[in-house]
């Protein structure tokens, strides 16, 4: 049985302190402060619960436990971001009320946590709840006045957004511009939703919302031997025939909103060391990074045979399934030259051409299909084919497979007079790109139909809405989609699947979304939408460093730092003050980026001037709330640069005033979220902040500016 000794913990460095708390244990308890029940905090803390109530009071916190259950179900990962920094492995445990052997299956699987993270554990102290000196008390009466004085009150309902869900009616006729239309669940719990159909990733509320908004595919991640088992053991494929009923009954429930469940698929999946050792010798293939985990390797006899059949095992089993949508280069180890193209050691695919392997593959996984439902789709995605031989690769597949790409890859930038270039997860840089209409044109002239990867409601340059205010940019790609004729969309990976937002622009102009909306509004809305846009047209891009590890996603929630933290920012995780990552690596300098988010923020707050003017409809104030909810977000992106920049510097004096402005951005966020609560959220992370983590900040602001004053 596996204990928190056998957790990872990467290179293990030093946890971080965080000085707006008098005592350490005050900021678990605040963290977790109605989100974790008292009693289970107590339990970490070594104390009683009413101690812990008793503290908590004492910061100026009102208890109430009514959502508790909620967060455990749906906002875990939040909980895990809150103390990973503070509490080590066994109190983490204690907090979530896991074993390790769950919190490991997690920090694996749960959409890359564990780089999310970091790919390491901090270390943290064991905190232990103790009394408070004279001077920690004085301390904390004045923590107790900030937070009074913040306007914290009675806990705030998360996710009240669900229950507005099923409310959607179709707003325009359905062209037929593209065919498939696919995004993924707005707000899925990850895990496995199969194994436990409470996790329902799609309740008809939400499928009825995606048929009005034209909708007709969705899909969900699926590994094929927790489907069927195909390996040849049924080892691994424990409840197998309970996650096959369960996604039966989930498509036939999509079926009757006229909308196809597809499963992305990385096949053949890697498996640990353990597997070949015991069953399958003869198909081990090249190691992964940790070379605790090997590629089934697809030239090994038998493999492509049994996938074949485990496909369409898979669909004699569900057969209203959509179709397949894979990867089969780059995401995980699904054939020995899928993360090391070229340079494998496994002496039946070493020195083998790496286009034949992702093809090989996508034949075995076609035909096993459509044998038994020629009617599904299967999708591959060129994602990580290698320009060198995508032509080949094209000729070579099935053809009655769909080809997607991303559709702004490589689209160029540019940023303070400094050119780069777009990987994935644009809006502010409007595809289609030239690397995509290359694809599209060797599927079509090999006949072959195509499919484009977009994000047409928000990407990782803002994932904290719904939807970014950005109508003109949205328009512009897909109407560039249309020239290029290609046959397919996919308006959403992970993230981006708000069943609203800029969707409706698929079937109509803006100006007629706008007269819809807004109605006697919509040219100012237009209006105050294209100064977004043209504000928006200046985030800095450059392959996906700054996306992935910037601070625009945490915006007001991410904390400053006194001195140095000598930690790299994570991967849609902690930005920490990370500015070698945040510069792209040094592709931009940090005057560029600073410049870069003034010239945005200039343009965001003459939008925001138009809409706050108005005095309109519901649709109005939900869209000036998401405008200005975007502005904290990008201003605070703008104060975190100013910040590190001139603290590095030892610039002192600049700092009062960034300090005041991210207090202020701070609380105006928090107002924001109390009217809409879907600011914030993101399934994949589900609550990027609530209400602790922005008066936290103000804290963090107050104890900064009295640290600088000295």
């Amino acid at each position: 049985m596996l204990t928190a000794k056998d957790l990872p913990v990467g290179n293990f460095p030093k946890a971080l302190d965080f000085i707006h708390f008098p005592t350490r244990h005050q900021a678990v308890i605040f963290r977790n402060w109605n989100a974790v029940p008292f009693s289970r905090i107590a339990k970490v803390l070594g104390c009683r619960e009413e101690d812990v109530v008793s503290c908590g009071r004492e910061m100026g916190l009102v208890p109430d436990e009514r959502f508790t259950k909620k967060w455990d179900q749906r906002g875990f990962l939040t909980t895990i971001r809150r103390n990973w920094q503070l509490l080590p492995y066994p109190q983490l445990l204690d907090l979530l009320d896991w074993d390790a052997e769950k919190l490991l299956f997690s920090l694996r699987e749960e959409d890359f946590l564990y780089y999310k993270l970091g790919l390491l554990k901090p270390d943290s102290p064991e905190v232990k709840f103790r009394p408070l000196t004279a001077e920690e008390k004085e301390k904390t009466a004045d923590l107790r006045r900030t937070v009074e004085a913040c306007g914290m009150g009675e806990e705030l309902e998360p996710w009240r957004f669900l229950a507005k869900q099923g409310q959607l009616r179709p707003m325009f006729p359905h062209k037929g511009d593209f065919g498939i239309r696919m995004v993924h669940s707005y707000s899925a719990l990850f895990g496995d939703a199969l194994l436990n159909p409470e996790l329902d990733p799609y309740p008809e509320t939400l499928l009825s919302d995606y048929q009005a908004a034209g909708i007709n595919a969705v899909w969900m991640q699926g590994t094929l031997y927790t489907l069927i088992p195909w390996l040849g053991t049924d080892a691994y494929s424990s409840g197998a025939e309970r996650r096959c009923e369960s996604l039966r009954k989930l498509t036939e429930k999509a079926a009757k909103y006229g909308i196809r469940l597809f499963l992305y698929t990385n096949e053949p999946r890697n498996m640990p060391g353990k597997f070949f050792d015991e069953y399958r010798p003869e198909w081990k293939g090249e190691p992964d990074e940790s070379g605790e985990n090997f590629a089934i390797c697809t030239e090994a006899p038998g493999v492509l045979d049994a996938l074949r059949d485990g496909m369409s095992e898979l669909f004699r089993k569900v057969p209203l399934l959509g179709g397949v949508l894979t990867i089969t280069m780059s995401e995980n180890l699904t054939h020995c030259h899928s993360r090391n193209p070229g340079k494998c050691a496994c002496p039946r695919c070493k020195g083998k051409e790496v286009w034949t392997f992702p093809v090989s593959v996508l034949h075995a996984v076609e035909e096993g299909v459509h044998r038994v439902s020629p009617q599904a789709d299967v999708i591959a995605w060129t994602w990580a084919w290698d320009p060198e031989w995508i032509e080949k690769a094209i000729k070579a597949l099935p053809k009655k497979v769909k080809v997607m790409c991303v559709s702004e890859s490589r689209v160029p930038t540019m940023a303070g007079g400094v050119a780069g270039f777009v990987t994935d997860y644009s809006i502010s840089k409007v595809g289609p790109g030239e690397v995509a209409k290359k694809t599209w044109r060797l599927a079509r002239e090999n006949g072959l139909d195509t499919m484009a990867k977009t994000q047409l409601n928000c990407t990782w340059e803002g994932s904290f809405v719904p939807y970014l205010p950005v109508c003109s940019l949205v328009e512009r790609h897909l109407n560039g989609l249309r020239q290029e004729k290609v046959g397919n969309i996919m308006a959403a990976w992970t993230l981006g699947g708000f069943p609203g937002g800029n969707l409706p622009l698929v079937d109509a102009t803006k100006e007629e979304l706008a007269a819809k909306r807004f109605g006697k509004d919509a040219e100012a809305a237009l209006k105050a939408q294209q100064y977004f846009a043209d504000g928006f047209k200046e985030f800095p891009f450059h392959r996906t460093d700054f996306l992935y590890t910037g601070p625009q996603n945490f915006g007001p929630s991410a904390l400053f730092y006194p001195e140095k933290t000598g930690y790299e920012a994570t991967m849609i995780g902690y930005p920490y003050d990370d500015m070698t990552s945040w510069t792209c690596h040094g592709h931009y300098t940090p005057e560029i980026m600073i410049r870069q988010f003034e010239l945005l923020t200039d343009s965001w707050r003459k939008g925001l001037a138009v809409l706050d003017a108005l005095d309109g409809n519901d649709d109005v104030k939900d869209l000036t709330v998401i405008a200005h909810a975007c502005y904290c977000h990008f201003n605070s992106t703008l104060n975190h640069l100013k910040f590190v920049y001139h603290r590095d510097r030892g610039e002192r004096e600049k700092l009062p005033k960034i300090l005041k402005s991210e207090r202020e951005m701070a609380l105006r966020l928090f107002e924001l979220q109390k009217r809409d609560d879907r600011i914030g959220f993101e399934s994949s992370n589900h609550y990027f902040y609530y209400r602790n983590e922005l008066i936290e900040k103000v804290l963090c602001c107050d104890a900064l500016l009295e640290y600088f004053s000295k």
